[in-house]
């Protein structure tokens, strides 16, 4: 991948699109498929011939544009789940036993994609599972918070949450691809949050 902010625009905002859709679906129970599936496609996706592939089109990351885009505060959950990802995407970098785990592991399952949608449940369960054995053994540990915590130890919705955490570290190693750096988020902010604002006039034009 190459460094341009295009590019780390885009993959940031796979991050945090994922993060919002990990507390809305914790705290209101909202979870929409039609937001996950280009984020869930970032996972397959290890070959592409350019960034907006990873997601299938700019549409599917429009929440996480505007999101980027807005002045509006985020809930500090939000933010707190955006920032781990981040700092696990290095530490998953970082650790090439469970890189591998993961590269034979996407590949396991993309063979499941004959048989089944990519957002079937069985597909989603294990990419859930996949995270369980590799970035929830990294820290900093994620721990989601919600209304209901019977909620979220149902099977299903843990797996939904997990396939979400799994596609925002995805999105993350693909802004350090692309030559995202913490200094480069912090201190040209501004910068990303202009590209966001082009990015999603491309996508109304």
């Amino acid at each position: 991948m190459t460094n341009d902010l295009r590019g780390q625009t885009i993959a940031l905002a796979g991050v945090m699109q994922s993060a919002i859709l990990v507390d809305r679906f914790a705290k209101l129970h909202e979870y929409s498929e039609s937001d996950a599936k280009g984020l869930v496609n970032s996972i397959f996706a290890t070959d592409p011939e350019n960034i907006t592939d990873v997601y299938d089109g700019l549409e599917h990351i429009a929440l996480g544009l505007t999101a980027l885009s807005s002045n509006d505060r985020l809930s500090r959950e939000v933010m707190t789940y955006f920032n781990a990802m981040l700092v696990l995407q290095k530490r998953l970098r970082n650790t090439p036993s469970y890189l591998n785990i993961m590269g034979s592991g996407i590949d396991n399952i993309s063979g499941r994609l004959v048989h089944f949608p990519m957002m079937h449940d069985n597909i989603q369960m294990a990419l859930a599972d996949l995270y369980t054995q590799t970035i929830s053994k990294l820290t900093p540990r994620i721990y989601v918070k919600g209304t209901d915590q019977s909620f979220l130890a149902s099977e299903r919705n843990a797996s939904i949450i997990r396939t979400l955490l799994l596609a925002g570290v995805r999105s993350g190693i693909l802004w350090h691809q692309c030559g995202g750096t913490t200094f480069k988020r912090i201190f040209h902010y501004q910068k990303i949050s202009t590209e966001a604002r082009a990015l999603l006039n491309q996508i109304l034009a």
